[in-house]
């Protein structure tokens, strides 16, 4: 899979992304977990169905349920009501701490404070190499006509979908999520291209080429206490991010991976200059107790060299009265 931001390629192939969650695991089970897995775990928070789910993240049922049974294995999911059909999974209290570890790991260590990352305003647009649109395309999606053109708007497995002569543009907002923002990014493209790829089947394209990112994509740190105080007085915006109540009071969004990254890197900083004071506090005492030992050390040489030159005086004078 690849996508293209602005004039720099990226290749990304979703197979060989993988997060490696052994530290983030109390027993001795030690899985590789991928992108699309973890997606299923943040899902699962709310118990549903298998093919609500591939709803949701628009991928076919059989692929989910390969990775339903994949964390079943893991102990990370279970059936609510075993004896049920069809079965609704929820996590385990093992799969809810893995989450909980993956939040830990962003902010840093700690518990944190932040209620996780929503990505949303992800637009893919891939261009159409080969076939035109029009042999399947008509009575697909409600036309939107422009001055010159028109585009077809429609829902494709849960996400907005644009159909112009030139272009598949998908629409794809993620739910909270505990993940990375790499991550995070790294399955909304993912999604986009499997979602255009199903336009493409439906409208008779042949080709599409490599997606591009149309906009910036928003990141958003919910939850957070200082941009929720920030935001009861007034709204801020810079070309990095904003602070908005778009969502909900006091949504902190960052417009690109380094910033959101940095912001929520803070605490475990914070953590680590409060570590380096203390080191240096520890030494400035021990600096102070062996000057303290030095000091010490130099009053009894002096009071020696001053009994020493007294004694050397009493000698000289018993000397001279002899």
């Amino acid at each position: 899979m690849k996508f293209q931001e602005g004039a720099e390629n990226v290749t990304t192939q979703m197979g060989n992304i993988k997060v490696e969650i052994s530290t983030c695991l109390k027993s001795s089970l030690k899985p590789t977990i991928n992108s699309f897995e973890i997606a299923i775990l943040q899902q699962l928070q709310e118990p549903t169905y298998p093919t609500a789910l591939a709803r949701k993240l628009g991928d076919s049922p059989q692929k989910v349920h390969y990775y339903i049974r994949k964390l079943e294995k893991l102990g990370l999911i279970k059936p609510q009501h075993p004896n049920a059909y069809p079965h609704v999974y929820a996590l385990t209290p093992q799969g809810r701490w893995l989450l909980w570890e993956f939040q830990k790991r962003l902010t840093g260590g700690g518990d944190g404070v932040w209620g996780g990352l929503r990505l949303h305003r992800v637009v893919l647009k891939f261009p159409i190499v080969r076939g035109s649109p029009t042999c399947g395309g008509r009575g697909v999606g409600r036309v939107v006509r422009m001055r010159n053109w028109e585009r077809r708007v429609w829902r494709e497995s849960g996400y907005t979908v644009e159909l112009t002569s030139k272009h598949v543009i998908v629409y794809v907002d993620l739910p909270p999520s505990s993940d990375s923002p790499e991550n995070l990014l790294v399955l909304a493209v993912s999604i986009g291209e499997r979602v255009a790829q199903r336009v493409a089947q439906r409208v008779g394209i042949e080709e599409l080429g490599f997606a591009k990112l149309a906009t910036k994509p928003h990141f958003a740190v919910l939850g957070d206490p200082v941009s929720h105080a920030v935001a009861q007085k007034m709204q801020v915006s810079t070309p990095n991010g904003r602070i908005d109540q778009s969502v909900e009071k006091g949504e902190l969004e960052f417009f690109n991976i380094k910033s959101v990254v940095d912001y929520l890197s803070m605490p475990s900083r914070l953590r680590e200059v409060e570590r380096q004071v203390q080191v240096l506090t520890k030494g400035q005492v021990t600096i102070l107790q062996v000057l303290n030992q030095i000091e010490n050390g130099l009053v009894l040489l002096i009071s020696s060299v001053r009994e020493l030159t007294q004694a050397l005086k009493e000698r000289e004078v018993r000397g001279s009265g002899g």
